[in-house]
């Protein structure tokens, strides 16, 4: 079983907060749910780090790690 990260945050774009949702590009994945929460902290604090560099207005930032299915019939 396998699991990979979502992230999801609301951005502010001068007149209302709207959703965003990233999820990772490079398609990668972790063996275990502790593998996949211990990145999710690491990755939100430098999303965070750079969102507050580049002035941007954010809030809610969460992840979810969610089990990958398999794609056999």
């Amino acid at each position: 079983m396998e699991y990979f990260i979502v992230f999801f945050l609301l951005i502010f774009n001068g007149q209302e907060y709207r959703p965003i949702f990233l999820k990772m590009e490079d398609g990668r994945t972790f063996k275990t749910l502790e593998d996949c929460n211990r990145f999710g902290e690491k990755q939100g604090e430098l999303i965070i780090e750079t969102l507050n560099e580049q002035g941007i207005i954010y809030k809610d930032l969460m992840y979810k790690c969610v089990e990958e299915k398999s794609q056999e019939a």
